[in-house]
């Protein structure tokens, strides 16, 4: 089956917004079933619309667009679809248009619906650009289609690079056909759709023993929803100390529903002066061996857990950049304390910048330390 996604929106084409929809959307096709053909990016207006529809409707079987279907004066796209289709457009209650004709998919995070239609021998599938409301349709949608059955192996993974994964996985596997990579700031995604379907067991042990320490999931599910759902088996809670990271950690564990269960409450402390008075860090020892130090994440994570009474207390310090770094301690470098009952362990890890990016690694790779701690437990 082969698939072919168009994102349409001067916003998308110039820059100004980045197009995360192709970027789901084309995953969630590949391990699916789908071969994708073809992703365009085109502004709304009308020629490129067409020219678009012209280029991607006979290469595919399962055409995706997505944007500009609101109510306001650019948003063009479904009555430029049914006039080139040759069906009708009509506008609803709330002002966007509709295709007659076309099959509505709940949206229900929002007002405008999917619209599925066939043509001839293909089906077309709108969607609104704004990315909550396409991934909720989307999932619907996907979940139900025929291709959406064919088995496949999800890795989430943490604390390894693309590079890394590959050449291991080269050394095990004589063909990486049908291995796909998908790499973020928070870790690298591994997905396999093995032509033999019977060797999909076989294929997940190999990678297992290979990359099995890297591994926290095998589905979509996020790291902070992991160690959540861990953390409430064994009736444990949690509070936070951050310096570098700003409150990220906290609010990756918050993102999580009922997380309200485990976790106490959080500190950041970014001043050497709140570190001391909030979480009794000794004065001695961010004078001795400096705030960005072992000894201070480890005082961290034991302060936090004694002031909220916590199980696990998990702690940030670190040189997020772009300034502040020096040669024994370069930007990107953080410590990170994990807590739990009377044992605490740190890790040194040099993260790349920039600064966001060296942000949302660290907070990631603590919650993979948790992790790795309670999978011992």
């Amino acid at each position: 089956m082969r698939a072919g996604i168009i994102a349409i929106g001067d916003e998308v084409v110039s820059g100004d917004v980045i197009d995360t929809n192709t970027l789901y959307i084309s995953r969630k096709l590949t391990i699916s079933g789908y071969t994708v053909e073809l992703r365009l990016q085109v502004p709304d207006q009308q020629e490129s619309i067409i020219r678009a529809l012209d280029y991607s409707l006979p290469r595919v079987d399962l055409l995706i667009i997505t944007g500009g279907l609101g109510p306001t004066g650019d948003d063009i796209t479904t009555c430029v679809v049914a006039e080139y289709l040759g069906f009708g457009c009509r506008q609803s209650e709330k002002g966007y248009m509709l295709l007659e004709g076309a099959e509505e998919i709940e949206n229900d995070v929002g007002m405008i619906p999917g619209m599925l239609i066939r043509v001839d021998n293909s089906e077309l599938l709108l969607m609104p650009g704004v990315p909550e409301e396409m991934r909720n349709i989307f999932d619907r949608f996907i979940s139900r289609t025929s291709a959406s059955s064919k088995p496949h192996l999800t890795f989430r993974t943490c604390g390894i690079t693309e590079r890394m994964l590959h050449e291991i996985l080269s050394s095990v596997f004589q063909d990486l056909k049908g291995f796909h990579f998908y790499p973020s700031w928070r870790g690298v995604d591994l997905k396999i759709m093995p032509d033999n379907q019977e060797e999909i067991q076989n294929i997940r042990e190999r990678v297992i023993e290979v990359i099995g320490d890297y591994v926290y999931a095998e589905e979509d599910i996020e790291i902070e929803e992991v160690v959540g759902e861990m953390m409430r088996r064994e009736g444990f809670t949690i509070s936070v100390a951050e310096s570098c990271t700003g409150g990220l950690v906290e609010s990756l564990i918050t993102d999580v529903p009922g997380s309200s269960d485990y976790f106490m409450g959080g500190i950041t402390a970014y001043s050497n002066d709140a570190k001391i008075k909030l979480l009794n860090v000794l004065p001695k020892n961010i004078k001795n061996y400096g705030a960005v130090s072992e000894r201070v994440a480890e005082e961290m994570a034991q302060g936090v857990a004694k002031v909220f009474k916590t199980d696990i207390g998990i702690s940030t310090t670190g040189i997020a950049g772009p300034t502040g770094g020096t040669p024994e301690k370069p930007v990107g470098l953080v410590y990170m304390g994990v807590h739990i009952n009377g044992e605490t362990i740190v890790e040194r890890r040099v993260f790349r910048p920039p600064r966001g990016r060296v942000k949302i690694e660290s907070s990631t790779y603590l919650l993979f330390m948790l992790y790795r701690r309670l999978k011992r437990k």
